[in-house]
């Protein structure tokens, strides 16, 4: 066996007839299956969460279109609250413009004056 290959086999150690101890390699397939899994794994956890941005991306792009100025609010993590945020066309992106405390009436005002 080469040096390579020797990082999965594991060595055990087995006593023949004549009570010599004789060193035996056998192929440690269960650590191999594991790093197999584990990247699939990953891969589909990678997968899903690019699904998941994108549909989220186009979901904001469709509600700005067809809501105009305000199309959302979103939690400032700084701030603790929920922001009203509006598509300014000179910077090409969301700003924050106003600080709400009641959730609810930020959704209420922000869809209702553009309705």
């Amino acid at each position: 066996m080469n040096d390579k290959s020797s990082l999965l086999i594991e060595k055990r150690e087995s006593s023949d007839k004549s009570s010599k101890r004789v060193a035996t390699q056998q192929p440690n397939t269960c650590s191999a299956r594991s790093l197999r899994s584990d990247r699939a794994r990953a891969n589909a956890r990678s997968l899903r969460s690019d699904r998941a941005r994108a549909g989220a991306q186009s979901l904001r792009r469709s509600v700005a279109m067809s809501l105009g100025c305000y199309v959302a609010t979103e939690l400032e993590p700084k701030l603790g609250r929920y922001v009203a945020t509006e598509l300014e066309p000179k910077f090409g992106r969301y700003v924050a413009t106003e600080l709400f405390r009641n959730v609810d009436t930020t959704l209420v005002h922000a869809f209702s004056s553009t309705l």
